[in-house]
């Protein structure tokens, strides 16, 4: 049986690669031009989780890193769920769609793990978890006159990062500063909206949007960085994802012994690399001066010819070296490229000569 999302992409003349699910267009322009023009793409690589109930916010509050009293209908909320050893299982924006009804947007390969670990919690709680992969869809929108659009369509639209405005059976969030919005709603509008946004915005690849969130500094949770990293090492506590005065969440001891008293190694840094070879999340990263992994790949999408951006994980000191390397990237001419770090939109106080707590 052919599901409402396969339907879905091929109403819209999308191929989507169910390995990788990245859907792209066959008049798709390139990333760099994208990243300029007014575009919209659908969100394939992300899905939804319901929680609902009334208990839903509650329940939420002692299992998220982020503080649920700061969510409403006009402010979504970034953050992430922990093992009791403080390591991330998956990472998320939450949006809330009413007093009782909450949504999960997450990397849709991690969401099975996420509804089977949080529904063993729920049972103590008036709260059911549900997957919206089918019934869901997530569309970004994104460019120079991307306001002016939306708001042709008579759609009010957020003014400030994480803002939320309720259109109908149309979510927009405001992504970054860049005229960067998400746009959540029911797969029984979605073609129609689709439709009215395609006269507007230009086709691409989800991959446009991995770029944003790669340079927007914001690492997401996908299979292979599942239980890899703790909150901070992905600069949560930068991002408003982490709340250090919430009270207790799943995971929080490790979470807040690292921010008071331990002193942490590693963090997040964007960065490019040369390579003729897949870069992808989870690859390892070396010194010149060493095997030992000094690092890993958060997230990589490849912006030209061999030429890949990237959000990785390394030890401080290397990570602005010069000197780290992927094992399997080489250049054309078969030569091992550096990683060269690049700038992110917020400042890390990166601490060296330090001990590290898991």
């Amino acid at each position: 049986m052919t599901s409402p999302n396969e339907n879905f992409y091929q109403a819209i003349g999308a191929t989507l690669d169910e390995t990788s699910l990245i859907a792209s267009f066959d008049k798709s322009i390139d990333i760099e031009t994208a990243t300029t023009a007014d575009t919209i793409c659908p969100l394939s690589h992300q899905a939804v989780l319901e929680i609902l109930g009334p208990d839903s916010k509650s329940f939420l509050q002692g299992q998220l890193t982020c503080n649920l009293n700061e969510l409403n209908q006009t402010q979504s909320a970034l953050g992430a769920a922990c093992t009791h050893k403080g390591r991330m299982y998956t990472s998320f924006r939450l949006v809330e769609q009413s007093a009782n009804r909450i949504l999960m947007g997450m990397s849709a390969d991690v969401l099975a793990k996420t509804q089977a670990t949080l529904a063993k919690y729920a049972v103590f709680s008036k709260a059911e978890l549900t997957d919206l992969s089918e019934e869901y869809h997530l569309f970004g929108v994104a460019g120079p006159n991307a306001e002016q659009h939306l708001q042709s369509l008579g759609y009010e639209i957020p003014s400030d990062i994480n803002q939320v405005s309720q259109n109908d059976e149309v979510t927009i969030v405001k992504i970054n500063n860049n005229h960067c919005y998400e746009v959540w709603l029911p797969t029984t509008c979605a073609l129609a909206t689709w439709r009215k946004l395609c006269d507007l915005f230009q086709p691409s690849s989800n991959i446009l949007w991995q770029l944003v969130d790669i340079r927007d500094g914001r690492g997401t949770i996908t299979a292979p960085t599942v239980e890899v990293f703790i909150p901070q090492m992905l600069n949560y506590h930068l991002t408003n994802a982490v709340s250090f005065n919430k009270g207790c969440y799943t995971g929080q001891e490790i979470v807040a012994r690292m921010q008071y008293r331990g002193k942490l190694k590693r963090h997040m840094y964007r960065g490019k690399i040369k390579s003729k070879t897949m870069v992808t999340a989870g690859d390892n990263l070396f010194s010149e001066s060493s095997e030992q992994s000094a690092g890993t790949v958060v997230s990589a999408v490849k912006t030209g010819s061999n030429e890949w951006e990237m959000l990785f994980v390394a030890t401080d000191g290397l990570a602005a070296s010069n000197q780290l390397q992927l094992s399997n990237a080489v250049t054309a001419n078969g030569e091992p490229d550096t990683l060269e770090q690049l700038a992110l939109p917020y400042v890390i106080d990166s601490v060296t000569d330090s001990t590290e707590t898991d």
